[in-house]
């Protein structure tokens, strides 16, 4: 073979490997290789035998009201109980009758007055002005006053409930005056809202709450008959 058959040789043997690579195209791609996590649970760690499980804290719930149990009543600056203060005085009475009894001792000077009584729960007065009711006082009545099932405030204090828990249950409670010592047996302790009074007074031992007033003065009435 000659010298120009062999050149020729070589370049078309070139040509046929350029044209084999261009035809082979890019390598594959190395596979990735992806990796999983599995959770792992968490042991259960068991409950000591010896440890105590808590109990659960009781919810205070409100007794019903009821309108023949005045024990279930509220004491407020609007109302005791049924009893709405500013309301007409026959419209408000006549819901007393299904807890109380209206004894029959007239006031002949003041005979809208009306006196509440039962023999298990502190008595009533109620004190008329102009056709409305003006104020309303809860125990105090008779020389031996009931102090049990007495209606409450909404921070349940009734007859017989300590002064120093009027005092913790009111704070703003100011020292109003006396029937007969000075903040002793018959001294008055008040708190005021929405243009009326609350006012506590002590009874016969000078520490404890014998009658609760409500209406649009700070002293309870020193005679309702008058």
């Amino acid at each position: 073979m000659n010298g120009t058959a062999r050149t020729a040789g070589v370049t078309l043997g070139l040509i046929a490997a350029m044209a084999l690579t261009a035809c082979s195209g890019s390598p594959a791609a190395t596979p990735t290789r992806t990796v999983t996590a599995t959770a792992t649970a968490t042991p259960e760690v068991p409950a000591d035998p010896d440890t105590p499980t808590p109990a659960a804290t009781p919810t205070a719930t409100d007794t019903a009201f009821s309108l023949s149990d005045p024990a279930t009543w509220t004491i407020s600056t609007d109302e005791v109980g049924p009893i709405a203060l500013g309301g007409p005085v026959q419209g408000e009475i006549d819901d007393l009758a299904a807890a109380y009894t209206r004894s029959t001792d007239a006031c002949p000077a003041s005979p809208e007055t009306t006196f509440w009584e039962r023999s298990d729960t502190p008595g009533l007065i109620v004190i008329p002005r102009d056709g409305k009711v003006a104020g309303v006082t809860i125990g105090g009545v008779g020389s031996d006053p009931v102090t049990t099932n007495s209606p409450e405030t909404d921070a349940g204090i009734g007859i017989g409930a300590p002064l120093t828990e009027v005092r913790s249950a009111y704070p703003d409670l100011q020292y109003t005056g006396t029937y007969g010592e000075d903040e002793g047996p018959y001294s008055m302790w008040s708190v005021q809202a929405d243009g009326r009074y609350m006012t506590f007074q002590l009874g016969t031992d000078g520490t404890t709450v014998g009658a609760i007033w409500v209406g649009s003065v700070a002293m309870l009435p020193y005679e309702y008959c008058a």
